[in-house]
């Protein structure tokens, strides 16, 4: 939404008007799309996933620090899962403030609807598709550990997890000693941060536990610390 008003001031920017007429225009498109996305917020949502931090994590993190107004609820499994969209989960039901609903599935999806519609993503079009560049890598880290926590801890699956983790710390590490704030964009936290903080604590409870260490990558742990500090994600709540 913050991309759309800057596009429409670019727009009106590049055209002529008389006096007063193009800066009044401006102004009243920021009040009116302003207005729309503080409406947009007033919703409420529902996140539908198992009593476990997975893949609801990333969602539940920014909706905590957004001051969003949200609730778990965790369905009969799989006794419910026809009544799913495509069948599973993580399932966000989103009330908003006309009445209607919106419900959306597939994480990754969910996560990038939230992080655009609270600014965990930059309204610039370049920007924002770094940052979802890096989410995308880290996937590769998180499918790999998914392996050897859900399905065979051998050591073949226990080697790729590893290569793929130290391969995504040898990428991610240089990026972060670049920033002074400690963050992958601007000041403050945003959605490869949140993502980041989900991979470690995976990592951290699987057999490759310690492969993020403060040796081999001091600025990401630096990044770690901060989000694990931070009440609003301290306080998450995953099963309740």
């Amino acid at each position: 939404m913050v991309g759309d008003v800057n596009n429409l001031k670019r727009l009106f920017g590049s055209l002529s008007f008389p006096g007063n007429f193009k800066t009044n225009i401006n102004q009243k498109i920021h009040i009116s799309l302003s207005s729309f996305i503080e409406f947009q917020k007033m919703s409420t949502y529902t996140i539908k996933y198992f009593p476990s931090p997975g893949r609801a994590f990333v969602t539940r993190v920014m909706l905590n620090l957004a001051g969003a107004t949200w609730k778990n609820e965790f369905p009969e499994w799989p006794q419910e899962k026809p009544n799913m969209p495509y069948e599973r989960m993580p399932v966000l039901v989103e009330k908003r403030a006309d009445g209607s609903e919106f419900v959306l599935t597939e994480s990754n999806v969910i996560e990038r609807y939230i992080a655009q519609k609270y600014g965990f993503l930059p309204g610039d079009l370049v920007e924002a598709a770094t940052l979802e560049q890096y989410v995308s890598h880290m996937l590769d880290s998180r499918d790999a550990i998914r392996q050897i926590v859900f399905s065979t801890d051998n050591e073949e699956n226990r080697r790729k997890a590893t290569e793929t983790t130290k391969f995504f710390i040898k990428k991610h590490e240089p990026v972060l000693a670049k920033s002074s704030s400690g963050f992958h964009h601007g000041d403050k936290v945003s959605y490869p941060d949140i993502f980041l903080l989900y991979i470690y604590n995976f990592s951290e409870m699987s057999s490759i536990a310690g492969t993020f260490n403060e040796t081999d990558c001091p600025n990401i742990m630096k990044l770690i610390k901060i989000l694990k500090e931070n009440p609003l994600i301290s306080s998450v709540s995953n099963d309740k």
